[in-house]
């Protein structure tokens, strides 16, 4: 039965490119530095970043919950409340710009990570002391010498690094619909790829699914979605 399924979907994609639809798989993830990144998850939960040692990235950037808090509006520092809520992680390498405001670009991660560090109203660290702190503690420190070499000293700037990397990974990975966009019919279940196929991008690509009893032309955009209801929709407008 897998075999047949998946034969359907290809012959379905075959018939009715994704390409045609004006899609595009999303760009293939750069190259990550595994030292790094493994060194800004840990930054990323540390709590002794913050200025009085209580809160990390991750209390507002919630595994959990996308990397979010689910909250209304997001506590800052001291639990103070905040006149925004905590934005997800979800796209992040694809944003073209970040915060809610959108007054930095999608490249620059770095300087909004910095922000994010030593805002009052967020983390309120105090550079020089979070790379102290990142010194003092053994584990950062052997993790910051696999990252920067053994004889690299902790800096705020290597901390900013090291978490934007992190933070970097989080882009939702590859979907079945980017694997067939990149060649591999057989990534999408039948349903999907005729769900593809009857995209609103492409108008009249549901020939197929249209219901044998209406006379005129197959159903577009949404009513492809109500293909057994499409002369009842038809006839209503």
């Amino acid at each position: 039965m897998p075999i047949l399924r998946g034969a359907a979907a290809a012959l379905l994609l075959a018939a009715t490119p994704l390409h045609a639809a004006g899609l595009q798989p999303l760009p293939p993830a750069p190259a990550t530095d595994a030292a790094m990144a493994e060194l800004g998850r840990h930054l990323f939960f540390e709590s002794r970043l913050s200025g009085d040692g209580s809160r990390s990235c991750a209390t507002c950037h919630v595994p959990e919950r996308s990397y979010a808090d689910g909250e209304p509006l997001a506590r800052g520092y001291n639990h103070t409340g905040h006149f925004r809520n905590t934005p997800g992680f979800a796209g992040m390498r694809l944003k073209a710009r970040l915060t809610w405001d959108g007054r930095y670009r999608g490249d620059q991660l770095p300087e909004l990570v910095a922000e994010m560090l030593t805002s009052p109203v967020t983390m309120n660290a105090d550079p020089g002391i979070a790379a102290e702190r990142v010194r003092q503690i053994p584990g950062l420190l052997q993790l910051w010498r696999r990252a920067f070499g053994e004889r690299a000293l902790p800096t705020f700037d290597g901390i900013v690094r090291a978490i934007s990397a992190w933070t970097a990974l989080h882009d939702g990975g590859e979907t079945a619909v980017d694997a067939a966009l990149r060649g591999d019919p057989l990534s999408l279940s039948p349903l999907a790829a005729k769900a593809c196929a009857c995209s609103p991008a492409r108008p009249g690509a549901c020939a197929a699914t249209t219901d044998p009893r209406c006379p005129t032309a197959p159903c577009t955009g949404s009513a492809c979605r109500r293909t057994p209801r499409c002369c009842a929709t038809r006839s209503a407008r």
